[in-house]
């Protein structure tokens, strides 16, 4: 995040950042490595951090909702600029969604030979899949992905993580018609939506773990609701911010500690139910949006801008990286797998991975996502720009036009009051 675009919000990036490589570690270590390096990680010293990376999710939909409130809460009141935003979201999205769907189309033709079913995807039943043999890199799923529309499937799709991105487009959509909403309401409007948005997104997580909820519902129900929820929650936090319910002060710095280190702890009890969870994460953006000083300059410093310019390349590309890792472990190494036997060696692996994947999301980000948002909001400019320039034109066209009209009208008004009296000396000339 540039500071000098909005200071209102400073290390958010920094937790986005964070959030995402911890989803990535979650996932490309107990799927991308061997069989019996997940087992480990999951019953070792350290399962308790390979538990919740399905919650960080969550967090990404709270996130997004502050930032699109501060950065077009104020703009989107002007018709114009709907066109600019909808333009400015799918430059954000699309284009690495692509280009990954079509990288890991390459490794199952190329390298695998052929569609085929992954036998070693776990399941993840926080985000509504329920059969990973059914799709997950079908024909059908690759086709749904090109549409992004991955996230309706019942199944894991091709690039596992981007079913939030379906989810997330739809909050997009929503925020110039609905959310936006929420940014006229005064102080007690404002704390009574985000106890309903949090209400909400806990049952929702609570009703599908314990399962009096939602049975028979069609399986994009969770993770859609998810969405509207944390992106609720979101835009009431900034609106809560704007209404100066969170100022800038070193006592949020405080809040923002106690919350972080409870919610660490919470995740370290295993049996916290991920309901209780998510209550940490409004809290966390919360004392954030208010944390000052050294709170926000560590979470400003270098490697966390980074971190957090990386992070939807490190959450979209890692399933990428998850599946080339398997493929290389398993023709590599003897026996098809790595393995760690201590906490060192876990942390060692944990710390290898978590480089690999800034270093490899790093070149991504700079030479495909960055030049592709830019040339697409170009283009768009450009676009627009013509229209506006044909647009005027045919305007200075019409008004030619007319005024010509005017005149000719206006000379022949002329020539008529002339003519009787030319006709009139042209009789007396002949006399």
């Amino acid at each position: 995040m540039r500071v000098g675009r909005a200071d209102n919000l400073a290390g958010l990036d920094a937790i986005r950042g964070v959030s995402a490589l911890y989803v990535a570690l979650h996932h490309i270590l107990l799927f991308g490595f061997s069989d019996d390096l997940a087992v480990h990680l999951q019953n070792g010293r350290l399962a308790w951090f390979f538990t919740h990376g399905p919650i960080m999710v969550d967090l990404f939909f709270i996130l997004s909702g502050v930032v699109i409130a501060e950065v077009y809460g104020g703009r989107l009141k002007q018709k114009a600029e709907v066109g600019r935003y909808f333009m400015a979201r799918i430059a954000r999205l699309l284009p690495l969604h692509w280009a990954m769907l079509f990288a890991l189309l390459m490794i199952v033709v190329f390298v695998d030979r052929g569609f085929r079913v992954d036998s070693r995807f776990v399941t993840d039943g926080n985000a509504g899949f329920v059969s990973a043999s059914v799709c997950r890199f079908s024909p059908k799923a690759f086709a749904l992905g090109l549409a992004d529309l991955q996230g309706f499937l019942s199944c894991a799709t091709w690039n596992y993580p981007s079913w939030s991105i379906t989810f997330e487009v739809i909050c997009y959509a929503l925020f110039p018609f609905l959310y936006i909403k929420l940014l006229g309401v005064g102080r007690t409007g404002a704390f009574i939506a985000l106890g309903l948005f949090v209400a909400a997104a806990a049952l929702t997580s609570f009703g599908k773990s314990e399962g009096f909820l939602f049975k028979g519902a069609p399986d994009f129900v969770v993770p859609l609701l998810r969405a509207l929820t944390g992106f609720g929650v979101g835009v009431c936090l900034f609106r809560l911010r704007a209404l100066g319910e969170i100022r800038k002060s070193r006592a949020w710095n405080i809040v923002f500690v106690a919350v972080v280190l409870g919610f660490v702890a919470a995740m370290a009890a295993w049996r916290v139910p991920t309901a209780a969870l998510i209550l940490f994460l409004p809290l966390i953006v919360m004392s954030c949006l208010g944390a000052t000083g050294w709170i926000i300059n560590g979470l400003e410093t270098p490697p966390l801008r980074l971190l957090g310019n990386l992070s939807y390349t490190i959450y979209l590309s890692h399933a990428v990286w998850e599946l080339a890792a398997a493929r290389i472990v398993s023709a590599v190494v003897p026996g098809g797998g790595l393995m760690s036997h201590s906490r060192v060696e876990d942390l060692l692996v944990i710390s290898g991975a978590s480089l690999f994947l800034v270093a490899a999301s790093y070149p991504i980000w700079r030479f495909f996502e960055m030049p592709a948002r830019s040339m697409i909001r170009s283009a768009y400019a450009a676009m627009t720009a013509s229209d506006t320039q044909g647009s005027a034109f045919s305007r200075r066209r019409r008004r030619s036009v007319y005024a010509g009209r005017q005149a000719h009208l206006q000379a022949a008004a002329r020539w008529s009051d002339r003519e009787p009296r030319e006709r009139g000396r042209d009789r007396h000339h002949h006399l």
